[in-house]
């Protein structure tokens, strides 16, 4: 049908939940997304992303590439190494 799967996937959820073939309260449905969003993991996301914003327009990952390219790039392959 050319629908995305994690489109088809949270729809067939949603349906469970909206027809109640799901022996469970509407409230554990809600801690768990609170839990799976409330991790250490999940927000290293967003850092990881800035500092890499932040090391880009300083020209640092620039400089990182040319040094790691002096140190393989004569290597078969180079940085891909």
């Amino acid at each position: 049908t050319g629908v995305p799967v994690a489109w088809s996937i949270a729809f067939s959820t949603l349906v469970v939940i909206y027809f109640g073939l799901v022996p469970l309260p509407p409230s554990w449905f809600a801690q768990q997304v609170y839990m799976g969003a409330d991790s250490i993991s999940l927000a290293s996301i967003p850092l990881f992303l800035v500092a890499g914003g932040i090391m880009n327009k300083g020209g640092l990952t620039r400089r990182i590439i040319d040094l790691a390219n002096d140190m393989v790039g004569w290597v078969r392959g180079g940085l891909g190494v």
